[in-house]
């Protein structure tokens, strides 16, 4: 029985794990006003990020130790609303996703 509790346990914190280092932006509460549009790993820990502030978007580049703006973009990336608000569909297409990126 322990040793079920165990792998349990630990089957949890696995999850955990792998979907803080996959960090899907769909499945992050994002704030009102702000989203993120679009976001490249350059790195380990780097990132560019398009993001999406009040109708306007910004290409920020980040690190572990600094954020900072690249450009403000003239001309708006365009956005790809899902059709449907609800979180199952989109939790569906963001999993289909990704085991076919293969």
């Amino acid at each position: 029985m322990l040793l079920s509790l165990g792998l349990v346990l630990a089957l949890i914190f696995g999850l955990a794990w792998l979907l803080r280092r996959l960090k899907l932006p769909g499945l992050a509460q994002q704030s009102n006003g702000i989203k993120i549009v679009s976001q490249l790993a350059i790195g380990q820990k780097e990132r560019i990020l398009v993001v999406d502030v009040h109708g306007e978007q910004l290409v920020i580049g980040v690190t572990a130790s600094q954020v900072q703006l690249l450009k403000a973009l003239d001309n708006p990336v365009p956005t790809t609303a899902p059709t449907s608000p609800d979180s199952h569909s989109r939790f569906a297409n963001q999993l289909s996703q990704l085991l076919n990126r293969k």
